[in-house]
């Protein structure tokens, strides 16, 4: 029997590593699963943030983006309603009356004071300017006729100076177009 207690023994001895073994196993395995199941959150938190500062980014583009597409269309109105202004205004001006064209190119007439030259009349206003001229006895004389809504061109030898209204009314909205917009769209 005493090798029967011997085998037994050893059995016990064998069995007690055995379940020592396995439970030093278990606890490995545990230990890597939790190791694992750690490491795979660190990553999906991390991918997560990387998503939403992914998502972040695209948001502020797409921000910027619509908030350029909107400046440049209230710009483009402003310009098309400051041109509708500009063309309402040349419209009024080639309306009015010969009496009223006839003041204006009077003061026209007095900037030029006596420098010599010659007046190239809108061609709808030539007689009615070389009648001015006759009566104020102003000696200058008419050339050929220039396109436009009403004025002259004068030109000297030295210089030339466009009193055309149409060419007026822009140089005036160049120079108020800032004011223009600002009472406009204020």
């Amino acid at each position: 029997m005493a090798l029967a207690d011997i085998l037994n023994k050893i059995l016990s001895d064998a069995q007690e590593q055995s379940l020592l073994l396995q439970k030093e196993a278990d606890g490995a395995i545990k230990q890597l699963q939790e190791q694992l199941d750690k490491e795979i959150a660190e990553e999906s938190a991390s991918s997560w943030e990387k998503g939403n500062r992914k998502i972040a980014e695209l948001h502020q583009k797409i921000d910027h983006l619509s908030r350029q597409e909107y400046y440049h269309k209230t710009l483009s109105l402003k310009h098309e309603i400051l041109q509708g202004v500009l063309k309402k205004a040349q419209e009024e001006v080639s309306h009015l009356s010969q009496k009223e064209k006839e003041a204006i190119f009077l003061q026209m007439l007095r900037q030029i004071g006596d420098q010599k030259g010659t007046l190239h009349p809108v061609a709808s206003d030539a007689k009615l300017l070389e009648g001015l001229l006759e009566k104020e006895k102003i000696a200058l004389p008419l050339g050929k006729s220039v396109s436009g809504i009403a004025g002259f061109i004068f030109v000297s030898e030295s210089m030339e100076i466009d009193f055309r209204f149409e060419q007026a009314l822009e140089d005036l909205f160049r120079k108020t177009e800032k004011e223009l917009s600002s009472f406009l769209f204020a």
